[in-house]
């Protein structure tokens, strides 16, 4: 599948705004998404991150990368992965370019490993000057809908 709107995204995400922070689905496959980030200087966190030289917070990004990671979770065909909402539980992200306002972030997650209710995937993201803003791993595991946060 490609080029999906944002009411495709809305559909698949749990998130809502202003905490969606995927435009668009470039490319949806089984094993690999690419989606598109765009960064205004409008977005509420520039006014203090940072005072000076705005950056685009890194925790955003790896959020970015976590809600692609969600839409390959509902794409793929393990129905364990389809029970529950899926929650961020390890990340080994480095990060090697900033961000500023006005950049496109292109973000590639692909599926590395699916076990039961759980998943580890790589990714990449680029600026639309092709330079790597950041890459690394993230795991997921899926907590069945009626889980209450505070008790496990």
């Amino acid at each position: 599948m490609t080029n999906l709107d944002f009411l495709y995204i809305q559909k698949h995400l749990p998130h809502r705004h202003p905490f969606i922070f995927i435009d668009k689905i470039i490319e949806l496959r089984k094993e690999e998404v690419i989606t598109c980030k765009n960064t205004t200087i409008n977005e509420a966190f520039f006014a203090g991150h940072f005072e000076d030289i705005k950056i685009f917070p890194g925790v955003l990004i790896i959020e970015a990368i976590a809600q692609s990671a969600v839409l390959l979770f509902t794409n793929n065909e393990n129905e364990n992965i389809h029970e529950g909402i899926p929650l961020l539980y390890r990340t080994d992200i480095k990060f090697l370019t900033p961000v500023f306002p006005g950049d496109v972030l292109i973000i590639n997650v692909k599926t590395e490993k699916v076990i039961n209710n759980s998943m580890k995937v790589s990714a990449t993201v680029k600026n639309d000057e092709d330079s790597i803003v950041c890459k690394g791993k993230l795991s997921f595991v899926v907590k069945m809908k009626n889980y209450v946060i505070g008790e496990n």
